[in-house]
C-alpha cells in the first residue's frame, strides 16, 4: 500500500466532512489494513484534535483472500451499545488509578471506491499496546493486577452481552462473516499439520502419529467452533490493547481516569468463547516466555479470576486453543526469539528460570522450541482431560475460580 496514494484518498474523500485532516501520520500494526492518526483542520466540538483512520482494501495473496466487508462487520460492532467497565485500584495511601475499558467512538464509516473503505475512529493520545507496555519495562504488580481484573470483567461482560435476545438482530449480521471466521480458523489450526512438519522432533509421535492428533485436534475444534453462537471479537489479544502510556508514571495522587481501548474488530463473527480465551493466553505467555516478565502471571491471574470460571470443556478447549496458538504463530512472527534457527538443535539456550521443572523445555532447546513444547504439552493435557496438571502451572486460575464467566 502506498502511503501518498492513501493519504491523498482520504485527505479528499473527507474533505467535505467535520473529519478533514491537514496532516497525517502512519501508525504502527496492521497487516491487513493502512492505519493513520489524521490531525483534524477543525477541532470537534468536544475539543478532539485527532482521529484514527483505518483504510481496508480489497487483499488476495497465496494465503488468504479479502474484502472490504470486513469494515462494515466491525463499523456494525462499534455502532452498538456494547458495554464497558471501570474498575479503581485504590492502595489507601498514595495512588487511586480508575481505568474503564470500552471500545473506541465510530465517527464516521464510507466507501470512497469499491475496493477501499474507511474508517474514522476515535484517537486515544500518547498510548501504547498491551504487548509494548508489557515489553518495554517492568509493570508493578499491582497495576498489572489492575489492568487483569478490569480486562476480565470487561470480556465476561462482552461475551454475557453477545448472548443477549436484544443483540439477535447483530448475530444475524454476523452470521454472514463467514470468509474471515474461515479466515481465523486457516491461519491457527489450517497451520498445524505444516508446523508439526517443520518440528518433528518435538512435535512427531513416531511414523505417521502426527496426523492423528493433528485430526483430533481439528475435528474437536472445528466443532466447538461451528457449534457455537458466541459474538466473539476474533483478534482478542494484547496488541488490540491500547492504553494511556501515563499508567506507569502514575504513582502519587491526585486520583486520575484512563480509557482502555479494544480495537480491530473487523474478525468479530459467531463462534465459541474458547477462542478469544485462549488466543490473549497464548499471547501474555509469549511475554513470559520470551522477554521473561514475571508480571504477566500476575495479569493472568486477575484475568482469569475476574472472568469466572467456565465450564470443564471449556476450559480444556481453551487450553487447545492456547496450546495451538504457541504451536503455530511465534516461529512465524519476527522478534520473539531472534536467532533461534541458527541456535536449533541442542546448541541454544534454557526457556527462561526453571523451565525443565515445569516440563515445558529439554535441556539445550532454543526458547522457540520450548514454547512450542509447551504448546504440545498443553494440547495433550487439555485432550486427555488432566484437570490437575493444570492446576499447578501459569493457568491455574482458569480450572479454580469460582464458576461465572458473565456479567
Amino acid at each position: 500500500m502506498d502511503p501518498n496514494q492513501d493519504t491523498q484518498l482520504i485527505e479528499e474523500s473527507l474533505a467535505s466532512t467535520p473529519y478533514s485532516c491537514t496532516h497525517f501520520e502512519r501508525l504502527s500494526g496492521g497487516y491487513t489494513n493502512s492505519v493513520y492518526r489524521g490531525t483534524l483542520a477543525q477541532p470537534l466540538d468536544d475539543g478532539t484534535a485527532s482521529v484514527v483512520v483505518k483504510m481496508a482494501k480489497s487483499i488476495s495473496t497465496q494465503e488468504f483472500s479479502i474484502d472490504t466487508r470486513r469494515s462494515f462487520y466491525e463499523s456494525t460492532l462499534l455502532s452498538s451499545a456494547l458495554p464497558s467497565v471501570s474498575h479503581t485500584l485504590d492502595n489507601g495511601n498514595t495512588i487511586t488509578i480508575t481505568i474503564t475499558i470500552r471500545t473506541p467512538h465510530l465517527f464516521l464509516h464510507i466507501t470512497p471506491t469499491p475496493s477501499t473503505s474507511l474508517l474514522i475512529m476515535e484517537h486515544l493520545p500518547t498510548s501504547l499496546d498491551l504487548r509494548a507496555l508489557l515489553s518495554s519495562s517492568p509493570l508493578p504488580a499491582p497495576l498489572a493486577q489492575h489492568i487483569g481484573t478490569a480486562l476480565g470483567q470487561w470480556t465476561a461482560r462482552f461475551h454475557a452481552w453477545g448472548r443477549l435476545p436484544a443483540q439477535e438482530p447483530l448475530r444475524q449480521i454476523l452470521r454472514g462473516n463467514m470468509r474471515l471466521k474461515k479466515l481465523k480458523w486457516d491461519v491457527n489450526f489450517g497451520r498445524l499439520g505444516a508446523t508439526v512438519e517443520r518440528f518433528p522432533r518435538i512435535l512427531k509421535e513416531g511414523e505417521g502419529g502426527e496426523e492423528v492428533w493433528v485430526r483430533e485436534v481439528g475435528a474437536r475444534m472445528s466443532a466447538v467452533a461451528e457449534g457455537g453462537g458466541d459474538v466473539v471479537h476474533g483478534d482478542f489479544w494484547a496488541g488490540n490493547i491500547i492504553l494511556p502510556a501515563t499508567l506507569l508514571t502514575e504513582t502519587t495522587s491526585p486520583p486520575s481516569s484512563h480509557s482502555i481501548l479494544i480495537l480491530d474488530w473487523e474478525l468479530i463473527h459467531l463462534s465459541s468463547i474458547v477462542f478469544d480465551l485462549g488466543q490473549m493466553l497464548a499471547e501474555l505467555y509469549l511475554l513470559l516466555c520470551f522477554r521473561a516478565r514475571q508480571e504477566v502471571t500476575v495479569l493472568i491471574d486477575a484475568f482469569l479470576e475476574a472472568y469466572g470460571r467456565v465450564q470443564r470443556r471449556e476450559a480444556e478447549d481453551v487450553m487447545v486453543v492456547c496450546g495451538v496458538h504457541l504451536m503455530v504463530w511465534p516461529w512465524r512472527v519476527p522478534g520473539w526469539d531472534e536467532g533461534w534457527e541458527e541456535r536449533e538443535g541442542g546448541r541454544g539456550k534454557e526457556v527462561g528460570e526453571g523451565g525443565e521443572e515445569r516440563g515445558e523445555v529439554e535441556s539445550g532447546e532454543t526458547k522457540m522450541e520450548g514454547c512450542i513444547r509447551f504448546g504440545r504439552t498443553l494440547v495433550q493435557n487439555a485432550m486427555s482431560g488432566d484437570e490437575s496438571w493444570f492446576r499447578e502451572g501459569v493457568f491455574r486460575k482458569l480450572f479454580a475460580a469460582p464458576v461465572g464467566g458473565s456479567a
